[in-house]
């Protein structure tokens, strides 16, 4: 069975060419409608005109099958259309449940955002070349 939206507070944050969400565990009080996890993320993505995902995943407690289930939709529908897909954060007893997991093999894990979307702090602080 698949999360529904109102099992998360999805925080959203728009940067340069990302689009990053940040699921937080519902206290029961969202003002989320009801409807399937993957369609409310993929609708937001829409809206901001975004293919790159990231996913940050360092609020959940446990990652269970039904959220492997559909960060696994997830991911098969972004790169479907073109689009980057990363998650990021999770604790390590999650990430041993991501690497056991076939169903999420597609979706790359990092640890944090920077580098899910490649730091490029070290192109700018590099020194010019001399003419």
């Amino acid at each position: 069975m698949s999360q529904t939206a109102t099992d998360w507070i999805l925080r959203v944050e728009r940067g340069p060419d990302w689009l990053f969400v940040r699921l937080l565990p519902d206290p029961g009080e969202s003002l989320l409608c009801g409807g399937d996890l993957v369609d409310s993320i993929w609708d937001m993505l829409q809206s901001h005109h975004a293919n790159r995902l990231v996913l940050e995943l360092d609020c959940v407690d446990t990652l269970d099958g039904s959220l492997l289930a559909d960060i696994s939709r997830l991911g098969t529908k972004v790169q479907s259309e073109g689009g980057l897909i990363r998650i990021c954060g999770l604790s390590d007893h999650n990430l041993a449940k991501l690497r056991a997991s076939p169903e999420a093999e597609s979706v790359p894990h990092f640890t944090n955002r920077e580098e899910a979307v490649g730091s490029r702090r070290s192109e700018i602080s590099r020194p010019g070349k001399p003419r």
